[in-house]
């Protein structure tokens, strides 16, 4: 798993008294680790991660960056993503991973994760080909903050039921579940801030538009009147 540097700070917190069988999957491991770190409801920081405690899931672990609504870009990857992607997936588009109707559910998914927020669980499939065979998996994305305490980073982590068989293809996503963050804000973090509204008419006011408008709409047609004297 790569890493990134970084300059949040924060207190971490380890995986050993809150570490699962080595049965559970890992994102049943990355899920119980970033609750454990979430304190009195409040959706963990970036900075709190350490990457030790996840050291038995590391291959299916990533972070993601996110870059404006409904987008992210990969900042720490495991070996998973790269061998779906063929290629070193840090600084790349997280939709480059998915086809073109999973990209659209990716996008709604991490808009939940960072304004609702929410923990957002997937259900995916890798299709096969003539000598391949189809791939189903999961991937679950939970929110983190950043320096500036905005929910603008996620964890995630990402399995299929036959890694051994994982090859380079687009994902596509088969169902998405969404469970918000309790007593996290609801407040998004994008969203831009209102325009102002025109004041109300009161009274026997209008405006002046409408008013004019009706105005013209009154006013007598010309009519041509010729008059010949006989």
């Amino acid at each position: 798993m790569s890493t990134e540097p970084h300059q949040e700070t924060g207190a971490v917190i380890t995986m050993d008294r809150h570490r699962l069988s080595p049965s559970a999957t890992p994102l049943r491991q990355t899920e119980a680790y970033w609750t454990a770190l979430c304190v009195k409801g409040e959706v963990p920081r970036r900075s709190q991660i350490d990457p030790r405690a996840l050291e038995n899931v590391l291959g299916h672990v990533f972070i993601l960056e996110t870059i404006a609504p409904g987008q992210a870009k990969v900042r720490i990857a495991g070996s998973l993503l790269t061998r779906v992607a063929g290629c070193d997936t840090r600084g790349l588009p997280m939709s480059a991973l998915f086809d073109g109707a999973g990209r659209a559910d990716l996008a709604e998914a991490l808009r939940d994760v960072c304004e609702t927020p929410a923990v957002v669980e997937l259900d995916l499939r890798l299709p096969g080909g003539i000598l391949t065979p189809t791939l189903t998996g999961k991937a679950v994305l939970m929110p983190l903050r950043c320096d500036e305490g905005l929910v603008r980073r996620v964890l995630g982590a990402m399995t299929f039921d036959r890694v051994d068989a994982l090859r380079e293809g687009k994902i596509a996503v088969v169902a998405r579940r969404t469970r918000p963050v309790f007593g996290a804000p609801a407040v998004p973090d994008w969203t831009p801030p209102p325009e102002p509204a025109a004041p109300a008419p009161t009274g026997m006011h209008e405006p002046p538009a409408a008013f004019e408008a009706k105005q013209v709409r009154k006013r007598p047609a010309l009519r041509l009147v010729v008059s010949n004297p006989s």
